[in-house]
């Protein structure tokens, strides 16, 4: 609840802070056009000063402001380009004087005329008021014709124009914002994550506490037994209560140790005792123990090793045999009522391939991605009561299959078992 109420919190103030960089970003907008205006005023002047200078032009602009709404005759039929081209390279200089090197075009009107009398090729009279900027004409241009003549520059893409001057402006703007939104998405994915991880921890302690809470109540029981039988000099039951009460132990040491050994693998305190192993041999060994735990529960387990030799492997003994001996768990565990069990070996690519398969329920694709990560546990609807455990062996076995640079996976189908692979390459 705080950290949704934060989060909240922090995105208001993201939204907060980008209406103000957008009213920033108008005013911004505002007071660059007003600098606009003056220089664009300036550069006018400049042009009128230097009519002022340039009898011949000015007489041009009369006489085109005389026979305005008239038909040219043939002297003066070139008279509107050539005086529009002399005025547009003045304003284009005047202009770049001022650092204005957007694209322009210009007119001149009569007092209350609607159309002008004199204009370059691209100018529109119908654009937004927004793009023109507008003078009147004053010195020696306007005694001599004895009238009044506005003169209108207009700027095509004028609001573009003041972005472009904002461009540094407006991008650190956007950046910061879309930053302090990605902060927050980020953000809020770790409480997510932090929170699932509060879950699967929550389900951790239970499933330790269960797992430790029966052997831990049965020694307490074995050890009130044993007082009793040594109390009534009953030596017989006093060993048998001994013999069951290590049975007990080892189960609580195992369960510790599984925690203690993830662990250490993942912060990277262990040393892997590297000696040349005969696989096969290993194999065989596993496959002894636990075909017996098979044959108790109405199963089987097979075990499948090529008759040819196969090259020795580089490897710690005591953590390979313990990530076989986890997915043989597994199997037993998930490999249904009757368990049949497969432990094959294999030589591909260079590499011994180790596979436990099963012929259970199997483990559906969405839970396939997962069952490799700590604390997950299969969940298989028809399974009751569920299987006992913390989530950690698979785990295991993918730490010890990458500590041998190894590889693991598994394949499976709902309803057509499940079988797990680990994959190491042979060193020459």
């Amino acid at each position: 609840m705080k950290s949704i109420v934060f989060s909240s919190l922090v995105f208001l103030s993201i939204l907060g802070l980008a209406l103000l960089q957008y009213r920033l970003l108008r005013a911004g907008i505002f007071l660059e056009k007003k600098r606009l205006d003056q220089r664009i005023e300036m550069a006018m002047g400049r042009v009128e000063a230097m009519l002022d200078t340039m009898p011949e032009l000015r007489g041009r602009v009369i006489r085109l402001y005389q026979l305005q709404g008239q038909s040219l005759a043939s002297p003066e039929l070139g008279l509107p380009r050539v005086t529009s081209d002399s005025l547009y390279q003045m304003l284009r200089k005047q202009l770049l004087r001022q650092d204005i090197r957007a694209d322009f075009s210009f007119a001149a009107f009569a007092e209350f005329a609607s159309s002008p009398f004199l204009s370059s090729a691209s100018f529109d009279a119908h654009a937004h008021p927004s793009s023109q900027f507008q003078t009147t004409l004053r010195g020696q241009l306007v005694r001599d014709c004895h009238c009044r003549i506005d003169l209108v520059i207009q700027v095509p893409n004028a609001f573009k124009y003041l972005l472009g001057q904002l461009s540094g402006l407006i991008f650190w703007s956007v950046a910061f914002v879309v930053l302090l939104l990605g902060g927050l998405v980020f953000f809020m994915l770790q409480i997510r994550k932090l929170h699932q991880l509060d879950v699967i921890k929550n389900d951790f302690i239970n499933h330790l506490a269960h797992e430790l809470k029966t052997p831990v109540f049965s020694s307490q029981l074995l050890i009130s037994l044993t007082q009793k039988a040594l109390a009534a000099q009953n030596l017989e039951k006093a060993q048998e209560y001994l013999i069951r009460l290590e049975q007990e132990n080892k189960h609580i040491g195992s369960q510790v140790e599984k925690v203690l050994e993830l662990a250490s693998l993942e912060g990277g305190q262990y040393h892997l005792e590297l000696t040349r192993l005969n696989l096969a041999d290993m194999l065989t060994e596993l496959a002894g123990q636990y075909q017996a735990l098979a044959q108790q529960a109405g199963g089987s387990l097979n075990l499948d090793v090529p008759d040819v030799p196969l090259p020795l492997l580089l490897a710690d003994r005591v953590h390979l045999r313990n990530a076989i001996a986890n997915l043989l768990d597994n199997a037993l565990k998930y490999g249904g009522q009757v368990p049949k069990i497969t432990l094959g070996l294999a030589f591909k690519d260079k590499k011994l391939e180790i596979s436990v398969k099963d012929e259970g329920p199997g483990i559906a694709a969405a839970q396939q991605q997962h069952v490799f990560k700590k604390f997950f546990r299969v969940v298989n609807p028809g399974q009751i009561p569920p299987a006992k455990g913390f989530g950690l062996g698979l785990s295991y076995v993918r730490q010890i299959a990458l500590a041998h640079s190894g590889t693991v996976a598994v394949k499976s189908e709902p309803g057509k078992g499940a079988s797990f692979f680990i994959s190491i390459p042979i060193v020459e």
